[in-house]
């Protein structure tokens, strides 16, 4: 179970009674760094669930990282009295100051930017989530700056349009649907393609080896960028594709 922590802390709706079950068997438990006493991990189970690897790579970072171990809270719990208890310990332990890789916050988990985040015409940076900069001190990057001749061999990532239009069109505020936001994108796209046919250049329509670069018009990950640096890729982003050759 996730919450999201905003401006104020947002529980999610526990499940109603009937249909748990009424055993006392359930505990809830807690992973945390023992050096610091840092808590990272909140879940509630029974048997030997505390014991069992998540399949959650932020949990697994963590605990493959430092020195780690896992205590109950409390045992001897019915399965609504466990619910009750964890929604109310992920509160507790984000208030403390504890950074939980099970919950969710906006914006912090590396994925995209709002909408209502978006400036016209500015290029987003590529945001690392609030585990890698809170556990491991990593920082935001920002897109690669152009390189004309790695420009002239390029791939456009086709990733999803939804949401992105304000940073196209500076009468948008917010969400617009798919098809109006294409409508918008596009011909820019174009013009990119138009650029480098005109400077002798190809635009390729998969990154492939001869492709020295790969444009995106929305966001990526944090993660993501760094798998395509290790390929060889200079990575931009549209906004800044098209600043570039209105110089010329």
């Amino acid at each position: 179970m996730k919450i999201t922590i905003g401006n104020d802390i947002k529980i999610t709706t526990v499940p109603d009674e009937s249909g748990l079950s009424t055993e006392p068997v359930y505990y809830v438990y807690e992973w945390f760094i023992k050096e610091t006493n840092q808590v990272f991990y909140i879940g509630k189970g029974k048997g030997q669930r505390y014991k069992q690897e998540k399949n959650n790579p932020y949990f697994l970072s963590v605990k493959n990282h430092y020195d780690c171990d896992t205590r109950f809270v409390k045992e001897n719990l019915t399965e609504y009295e466990a619910l009750i208890l964890e929604e109310s310990l992920f509160s507790q332990r984000e208030k403390e100051g504890h950074v939980l890789t099970n919950v969710i916050a906006p914006n912090a988990l590396g994925a995209n930017e709002r909408p209502d985040n978006y400036e016209f015409m500015k290029t987003p940076v590529i945001k690392v989530s609030r585990v890698d900069k809170y556990y491991f001190k990593k920082e935001d990057v920002h897109y690669d700056e152009i390189d004309m001749e790695k420009l002239l061999k390029s791939h456009i990532y086709k990733t999803t349009f939804y949401g992105i239009a304000p940073l196209y069109d500076d009468s948008i505020n917010g969400f617009v649907n798919q098809e109006k936001t294409e409508d918008i994108v596009k011909p820019l796209i174009q013009k990119v393609n138009d650029f480098i046919e005109k400077k002798g250049g190809k635009t390729y329509k998969s990154p492939a080896k001869s492709a020295k670069s790969l444009i995106f018009y929305g966001q990526i990950t944090y993660e993501s960028y760094f798998t395509y640096k290790t390929k060889g890729y200079d990575v931009y982003h549209l906004v800044d594709v098209l600043k570039y050759i209105d110089r010329y």
